[in-house]
């Protein structure tokens, strides 16, 4: 589906700290929206800084040319593997965001996927980027 310039696939469920989480079987693959991709500009650096993850929790960080942050884990898991191409050119994150994923995860059996904390309805992810951009432009008008 597209809002405005932001193309986000159905196939996947988004976190609102702009990352999507592919769930398939026993995994599931986590990578960074087209919004986030877009508004960070050219990635620098993709660190993953743990082995395993906890909802809410940061494991990974990234840096552009005006942006630095953390990124924190949508779910409690294991990380299985690093996306070792991604990692040493992040900006393929900014040439296709779908396809550049970071890591894939094998979630706590316990836990499981709060789904209660992503979306996956074409109006949920609609509003919720449509609120996003809103509040991207009125920074961008604060600076």
């Amino acid at each position: 589906m597209q809002v405005n310039k932001f193309h986000f696939p159905l196939d996947r469920k988004y976190h609102k700290s702009h990352l999507w989480l592919k769930p398939e079987e026993n995994v599931v693959t986590l990578g960074i929206d087209a919004f986030l991709a877009n508004k960070v500009g050219y990635i620098n650096f993709l660190t993953i800084e743990k082995k395993s993850v906890k909802a809410g929790e940061a494991f990974a960080s990234i840096e552009s040319g005006k942006y630095v942050s953390r990124i924190y884990s949508p779910i409690n898991g294991v990380i299985l593997e690093r996306n070792e191409e991604v990692i040493s050119n992040p900006r393929r994150i900014n040439e296709n965001p779908y396809d550049a994923w970071i890591v894939t995860i094998q979630p706590d059996v316990k836990d499981g996927i709060d789904s209660a904390n992503l979306l996956e309805k074409e109006k949920e992810i609609n509003d919720w980027i449509q609120e996003e951009i809103k509040k991207f432009e009125e920074e961008e008008d604060e600076e």
